[in-house]
């Protein structure tokens, strides 16, 4: 029987759902805020905030032309900015200032070593173009640890870096403060290698950066890419230096450099002769030439995963843990000049000569 309270009774019934799902919620956030550390209390910000998604904007052409509007032509004009033709492929293969260093025997991988490296890895890192993250790298990595170090040993031996592993997924993330995006140049591509490669790549990154310690591989004025520096001991050193002169009256000009597309550019036969004479092993130097040669990349946008395109033969992955050792050991030259004329600090991208 229908009374005159019966819309009431419904309106009262059809927001019970809703009530429910609050009271959860604010249940599950008291719950959460109950066992927060003060050490995590901003991750609270993440949780807060949810996932926000936005499809690109039109992307122009660099070179003039069409704007894209479907993700697979966006990536086209994309690749155009990020990966434009080789403007000098005749790069000198000459020492400029390196001096030759005898070989070094090379070290075999081991457990303990791949071991160190997947502990610094994060579960939340973003995954390559199979998918698979850290967690389950590191689920089949403790199932069989011979089996990786085996692995990993064999390609060193041979230079071999295998041809599924050369395949990256590029994320392009706007640059922060730009107008107009849909400008492909205010756009940063981001590599997301896959993460068997980059485990193999950490370690040996771990390998370069000690012998560069080691055997004074990288002049004191490189910050970027060693053990034990960072930007704010360039930084500091910087501020030292220039109080120095100022208290023996001398004036002093500072000027900042902003390489751009510094790891777009490196050119890989440059890049092994500087290993090579370095005294890197030639298991290294074989491994790396394998390395770098027949990349492919594929752009992520809006959602889609666009077809594979081959990379230029010059150029290192920026998401790759080589990179900075890999900048700092191929920029030696450029150190060794500024040494010789004024002082200078080097941090990965940003050079301060002055």
């Amino acid at each position: 029987m229908i009374t005159p309270a019966t819309p009431q009774i419904w309106a009262w019934a059809s927001m019970q759902p809703l009530v429910l799902v609050i009271q959860a919620c604010r249940s599950n956030g008291d719950r959460i805020l109950s066992k927060i550390r003060t050490s995590k209390v901003f991750e609270l910000l993440k949780w807060f905030q949810g996932k926000q998604r936005s499809l690109l904007p039109p992307i122009k052409n660099p070179n003039g032309g069409l704007t894209a509007t479907h993700p697979h032509h966006k990536a086209k004009n994309l690749a155009k900015q990020f990966f434009p033709p080789i403007a000098n492929p005749n790069v000198t293969l000459q020492p400029l200032g390196i001096k030759r260093m005898p070989k070094r025997a090379f070290q075999e991988i081991t457990v303990d070593k791949i071991a160190n490296a997947i502990k610094s890895t994060s579960n939340k890192s973003s995954p390559g173009a199979f998918g698979s993250n850290y967690r389950v790298l590191k689920w089949a990595f403790w199932c069989n640890t011979t089996l990786f170090a085996k692995l990993f040993n064999l390609c060193l031996n041979i230079g071999y870096h295998p041809t599924s592993l050369q395949n990256c997924v590029i994320a392009p993330i706007p640059k922060p403060c730009q107008q107009d995006m849909s400008l492909p140049k205010n756009y940063q591509p981001i590599a997301l290698l896959e993460t068997l490669s980059k485990l193999l790549e950490k370690v040996i990154t771990t390998q370069l950066t000690f012998e560069a310690g080691k055997f004074a591989l990288i002049p004191q004025s490189q910050f970027g890419g060693r053990d034990i520096t960072s930007c704010t001991d360039a930084g500091i050193c910087m501020v030292h230096n220039i109080k120095s002169h100022w208290k023996s009256n001398h004036r002093v000009s500072l000027i900042t450099l902003d390489v751009s597309g510094y790891f777009n550019n490196v050119d890989h036969n440059r890049l092994i002769y500087t290993l090579d004479r370095m005294g890197y092993s030639n298991q290294i130097c074989n491994w790396m030439k394998s390395y770098l040669s027949h990349r492919t990349a594929q752009f992520r946008i809006d959602g889609h995963l666009c077809p594979s395109i081959a990379l230029p033969t010059v150029g290192i992955p920026q998401g790759s843990p080589l990179s900075p050792i890999l900048f700092s050991l191929y920029s030696t030259p450029y150190s060794l000049l500024l040494k010789t004329t004024m002082h200078s600090h080097l941090h990965t991208l940003t050079t301060s000569p002055y």
